[in-house]
């Protein structure tokens, strides 16, 4: 049997962090495909028992061990045992032994080369999409004024998007967004006030984090960027769009789990001062203070109450606006997908809300702020006890890798 590799180094985080996402896929595809009497023919799954939804790559399998079988292929992976390679994969504890999975999904006789097949008409030519995103690029470059090489500021040109301006002509604006990306399904489970806890906003944060990097490579203009500069892009802004996440879900986020763990690293903190006879205040950017920082943005934000396509322009913004001091290869064509991202986002709102006209600037203001969020202390509140001092920006080719294919 062909093994497939992953870099050790991220293993056991990427494990704990993909879990969380595999539980939360199946759990969203229980509540959102209803059961329909044709696929209960096929019986139950060849390699974990779980209700089975077809013959997948030669093998009666169900939906999520189709699609760990497809990634694991994919993406070369090897996976390491800790009882080895005893442990008994069925529908309740196949995620937690990736390796032993694998390895009964070639028993039942899933083929690899099937799944290889289907990645063949990708290596023939380019995506359709990437051709036709480019050409369409640059056919509609004209309708901006020139643009200098700096990156794009976050508020763009007022002649950009004004439809009186001679620099551009406002109804051949290039929306790279449609209705479908309004849709941003987040399975939350419902819980009793008492039943929150830190482990709760852990799972929260996981799902929150792989849906919205989701959300992003379902745009075909991002995904018709070279691939180092996806990466590059949703290392640099997956901070922001998961606290616009968070504004999104604000309702049903839980604010108390973070206060009581703040505010017990707080008397940590405090009484370990005191034994050490330290007098002076406990030093700015404490876990309490990251904690109302991250509080009082969300709150700002949610308080705008935008529509759920507004939210999906907010993020695109943020996406595309490429920072100098990071290395991409087609700077040009960000910028370019910035200010579309921008003009876009102008004329949804003057078409929907056209007695507010203030409305835009607003929403654009508030972004600096989210921008003044230290990335380690999100990575600190919400991943550390699953990913310990990794980084998400170091494992985010993995969790890209992990998300669906479009």
């Amino acid at each position: 049997m062909t093994e497939y590799c992953r870099p050790s180094t991220s293993n056991s985080t990427l494990e704990r962090l993909q879990n969380n996402y595999s539980n939360y896929e199946q759990q969203q595809q229980h509540l959102m495909k209803p059961t329909l009497s044709k696929s209960s023919c096929w019986g139950d799954c060849q390699v974990c028992g779980d209700r089975a939804t077809g013959k997948h790559y030669g093998v009666i399998a169900c939906e999520g061990c189709k699609g760990f079988f497809k990634r694991s292929v994919r993406n070369k992976l090897i996976y390491t045992c800790r009882a080895k390679g005893c442990c008994i994969i069925d529908k309740v504890q196949r995620n937690r032994c990736q390796r032993c999975r694998l390895e009964k999904c070639f028993k039942a006789g899933m083929n690899q080369s099937a799944v290889q097949c289907e990645r063949k008409p990708l290596m023939i030519s380019p995506p359709m999409s990437m051709t036709s995103n480019r050409t369409m690029v640059d056919e509609k470059r004209k309708c901006y004024h020139n643009v200098e090489d700096s990156i794009m500021p976050i508020t763009p040109p007022a002649s950009l998007c004004d439809p009186t301006s001679p620099h551009g002509n406002f109804n051949e604006i290039v929306d790279i967004l449609g209705p479908q990306h309004a849709e941003f399904k987040l399975f939350i489970p419902s819980l009793a006030a008492r039943d929150f806890s830190m482990d709760y906003i852990h799972e929260f944060a996981t799902r929150l984090l792989f849906v919205s990097v989701d959300w992003c490579r379902s745009i075909s203009s991002f995904r018709s960027l070279r691939k180092p500069d996806q990466i590059a892009l949703l290392q640099k802004s997956w901070p922001e769009i998961f606290l616009i996440g968070i504004a999104q879900f604000v309702e049903r986020f839980p604010f108390s789990p973070l206060f009581a763990y703040a505010a017990a690293d707080l008397r940590q903190t405090s009484e370990e001062r005191r034994d050490q006879g330290v007098v002076r205040p406990i030093p700015k950017h404490s876990k309490f203070d990251n904690v109302m920082v991250v509080k009082n943005f969300v709150f700002s934000f949610a308080r705008m109450e935008l529509d759920s396509m507004e939210f999906a322009y907010v993020k695109a913004i943020v996406l595309f606006n490429a920072d100098p001091h990071i290395p991409v290869a087609d700077p040009k064509q960000i910028e370019i997908l910035q200010e579309q991202s921008h003009c876009a986002f102008k004329r949804y709102m003057d078409n929907k809300y056209p007695t507010q006209p203030e409305r835009f600037a607003k929403v654009l203001l508030k972004l600096p702020s989210i921008r003044a969020i230290d990335k380690s202390s999100i990575e600190e509140l919400f991943f550390a006890s699953l990913i310990g001092k990794v980084r998400i920006s170091d494992i985010m080719d993995n969790i890209v890798a992990q998300t669906h294919d479009f």
